[in-house]
């Protein structure tokens, strides 16, 4: 015999009293009570309510304002037929089951007590704790699976920010431009070689760990390794490093920074020749060395001074010049002439050191050349000096020449008077 109930609801009313409980079950029919109750076979149901909405309403009075009212019931929504726990005094639905469910098995607790939704769209290892999206089979705490998987952490509050996973790209510090195309301060793209980025334990040799970074290599050497090739044409240096600002103020920035208690070091190394270059700074000089020489091939004192250890060269190739004219070499030996030269020494260098030379206010006025007043182009200073020995070398022909002239007028007049003298004889 199946009990069929054709009304409202069915109401389970429990009340405790004291410290022995008593059980009263209370069944009301909200409209008008039972209507009718018929056998039905012995394999349908046991209990069968009929009515526009029926429901099963559990109330625990002892626990009245504190302990939640519940009622199983049955609504339709969209034509669509609804069944759900209700929590009558906190006004939520923790539980609902649609009618239109596509699969049959869409909600499964099996026998080792794993929880499966959906055809194992959401699966629960009961055993291990792991979650498993579109997976029976997790693989850790929370696995997804499936062609075109996405995960999503949002952060809808304190400013947002979040994580984005979907396939070809990883976004961290969430966030969005109002299109749904996330973006963020940390993004990983697809398609990236192998190697592209890895964080490994280092130590610095006083037993505290340090994280090294490595772009390119699984085993970076430094705080920083970036480590690439290039394309099969030899071009397009995929280990190089840019650094860019990419401001609209025109401005002076800091770009890079070596800060180090003592002197920072920058080193060249070339791999084919085996050469290191370095350049830092020694003291309160700025030196560039080739590694194992012993030498500063070149250094920069603070006094603004440049001491090479050979010659200096200066590029004065004739395709490389314009506007080409003579000059007049006796001019200029007249200005060096003229030029005051003095013995002196620099306000800023500390050794004192002496030098003899122009001030460049009085060389520009005499020559004109240089692109400022307050300095000297060595290459104006030598050319200088070359035209005003051609200056020189050309007076001294003149000279020569009104000499050889004068000697010539002498020694005739000289044979002219041997010559009356002779005749006077």
């Amino acid at each position: 015999m199946t009990p069929v109930v054709s009304g409202v609801c069915i109401v389970i009313k429990s009340s405790l009293i004291g410290t022995r409980p008593s059980v009263e079950f209370l069944f009301s029919f909200c409209l008008c009570a039972v209507l009718l109750v018929i056998a039905q076979p012995a394999s349908a149901q046991d209990l069968r309510a009929d009515s526009g909405t029926p429901s099963v309403f559990f109330d625990d009075s002892f626990g009245v304002g504190v302990a939640p009212a519940w009622t199983l019931k049955t609504t339709v929504n969209n034509d669509n037929g609804v069944f759900s726990m209700v929590d009558d005094r906190g006004g939520t639905v923790p539980f609902r089951i649609d009618s239109m469910v596509p699969n049959a098995d869409s909600f499964v607790v099996d026998g080792s007590g794993d929880l499966h939704l959906a055809d194992f769209a959401v699966f629960i290892d009961r055993s291990l704790g792991f979650v498993g999206i579109n997976t029976q089979a997790p693989d850790g705490d929370l696995h997804i699976a499936g062609s075109d998987p996405r995960l999503v952490l949002e952060d809808i509050g304190n400013g947002g920010g979040g994580l984005v996973y979907e396939p070809g790209a990883l976004f961290l510090g969430l966030d969005t431009d109002g299109n749904g195309v996330e973006t963020g301060p940390f993004s990983l793209i697809g398609e990236a070689p192998d190697q592209s980025l890895n964080v490994v334990a280092g130590s610095r040799g006083d037993g505290q760990g340090d994280g090294l970074i490595g772009m390119g290599t699984a085993a970076p050497s430094k705080k920083l390794h970036l480590s690439g090739g290039d394309d099969a044409s030899g071009k397009n240096n995929s280990s190089a490093a840019l650094v860019e600002n990419n401001s609209s103020v025109t401005a002076n920035r800091v770009m890079a920074e070596l800060v180090n208690n003592g002197n920072p070091q920058m080193l060249y190394r070339n791999t084919a020749t085996g050469d290191t270059w370095q350049i830092n700074p020694i003291g309160r000089s700025f030196v560039i060395a080739l590694g194992g020489t012993g030498v500063q091939e070149a250094r920069f004192t603070s006094s603004g001074g440049l001491v090479l250890a050979g010659a200096l060269t200066e590029n004065s190739d004739r395709d490389s010049k314009a506007s080409v004219e003579a000059i007049d070499a006796e001019a200029i030996l007249e200005g060096v002439l003229n030029l005051p030269v003095s013995s002196w020494q620099y306000r800023r260098d500390e050794s004192g050191a002496r030098h003899i030379g122009p001030m460049a206010q009085d060389f520009h006025a005499a020559f004109g050349l240089g692109d400022a007043p307050t300095t000297i182009s060595t290459l104006d200073t030598s050319g200088v000096a070359l035209a005003a020995i051609q200056g020189l070398n050309q007076s001294l022909r003149a000279e020569l020449v009104q000499r050889d002239e004068t000697i010539r007028a002498l020694e005739a007049r000289l044979a002219a008077l041997e010559h009356r003298l002779g005749e006077t004889d």
